[in-house]
């Protein structure tokens, strides 16, 4: 049997994405190659490419179409007469129809397990080779199942504000719009759910500024659109900072970067390393780390060796800084309080500051009224009369703030 790749299964179970392009734009391609994008057009792949986009499944046909599995956890056999072990990487070698693996430095692919000389080798696309490949299959071509005629004439209508023209287009791009979210899938604390509404809301924001008359497609431009409300939603759940477009490439870089040293070095790559690999500067390096650390709540339980586990909040608390906020607070409360005071008489206001510890220990009507000798129920009607006469200032204070504001002519 000769050498050449064959989608087997996927990681994660169920069925494979498949990507249909018209012929003319792969007409060098086999079924069985494995492919890339090459100035927006899809070519096969040698070791050399960034980026691989996946497995040729089918060609030609009365439709003259091209089926490529595009997913990021598909497996792959390809014949191969050597013995492999789970986790060895592996580069392209050989020409379109007849591509195989070996060794070599780009680590194109890894071994999913272990096989003989005899056995057939099951490979996947390694970490950090396999991007923006949604954007990159579709950037060239129609919405899938529609002429580039239909297509027009719907974006046109979609355009005018005809909702069903629109909501034709959501459900004609809504597979692209998936695929463009897979890149996101294995971001913490974001939805496949939140991912699409962005992707729709992407879409209908590039309705709006599209130009036919430039001759671009529609999904080549929208797809722009698309790609950048998830990474704004990305960058809103999972970074105390927002970043661009830009920021979110580089920190993409960075961490493919990061993951290959692990694998290559057995240990955490220093900035210098992360530098060095994606040609950053180490000032920006050290900024996107820094964005890219994981927001810690003020509740969060952190273990201690000298003693059990606290939360961040009482860790990071001043009590002395705590104790003086308190005594500012109430030193403020309690000059409010004798100015609201200050038109009441010695036994009223001496009656509402013991009530209400203000500037001192608060007491009991009935302890109040030991000390004037009088009855409990005298001292509340003084208090209630006291209260009264506050409220009524405060009113009166109400009105002529309002009377010396400026009003309509």
């Amino acid at each position: 049997m000769r050498p050449g790749f064959a989608f087997r299964y996927l990681v994660g179970g169920g069925r494979p994405s498949i990507r249909r392009l018209a012929r003319g734009d792969c007409a060098a391609l086999a079924p069985g190659d494995m492919v890339t994008v090459r100035a927006s057009r899809v070519t096969p792949a040698t070791s050399a490419d960034s980026a691989l986009i996946g497995n040729v499944l089918r060609c030609g046909g009365s439709d003259a179409e091209v089926e490529i599995v595009t997913d990021a956890e598909a497996v792959y056999g390809v014949t191969d007469p050597h013995r492999r072990a789970t986790g060895t990487t592996l580069d392209l070698a050989g020409a379109s129809g007849s591509q195989h693996v070996a060794e070599g430095p780009n680590h194109a692919f890894q071994v999913v397990t272990d096989c003989s000389a005899a056995e057939e080798t099951l490979l996947r696309i390694a970490p950090g080779r396999q991007r923006d490949l949604p954007v990159a299959l579709l950037t060239d071509s129609h919405a899938p199942g529609m002429s580039p005629a239909d297509e027009r004439r719907l974006v046109a209508d979609a355009a005018a504000g005809d909702p069903e023209a629109r909501r034709e287009l959501v459900e004609a791009y809504l597979p692209a719009i998936g695929g463009v979210a897979r890149l996101y899938r294995s971001t913490a604390g974001v939805g496949r759910e939140e991912l699409l509404q962005e992707g729709v809301l992407g879409l209908l924001r590039a309705l709006v500024h599209f130009d036919p008359e430039l001759g671009a497609r529609f999904w080549a431009y929208a797809s722009w659109w698309v790609r950048q409300g998830m990474q704004q939603l990305v960058s809103d759940l999972t970074h105390a900072a927002v970043l661009s477009d830009r920021a979110q490439r580089g920190l993409a870089r960075i961490r493919d970067t990061r993951e290959d040293h692990l694998q290559a070095h057995g240990r955490e790559p220093s900035t210098d390393d992360l530098a060095a690999a994606t040609e950053l500067p180490r000032e920006q390096v050290q900024r996107l780390l820094a964005v890219d650390r994981r927001p810690r709540g003020l509740e969060e339980p952190i273990a201690r060796d000298d003693g059990p586990a606290a939360t961040l909040e009482e860790m990071i608390a001043d009590p002395l800084a705590q104790a003086e906020s308190e005594a500012v607070i109430e030193r403020l409360e309690i000059e409010e309080v004798r100015h609201l005071t200050a038109g009441l008489d010695d036994r009223e206001r001496m009656i509402i500051n013991d009530h209400y510890g203000i500037g001192r220990p608060p007491r009991t009507l009935a302890q109040i009224a030991d000390d004037l000798g009088v009855s409990a129920e005298r001292v509340r009607q003084i208090e209630e009369r006291s209260l009264c006469r506050i409220r009524a200032g405060l009113a009166q204070g109400v009105v002529r703030t309002l009377e010396t504001m400026p009003g309509e002519s």
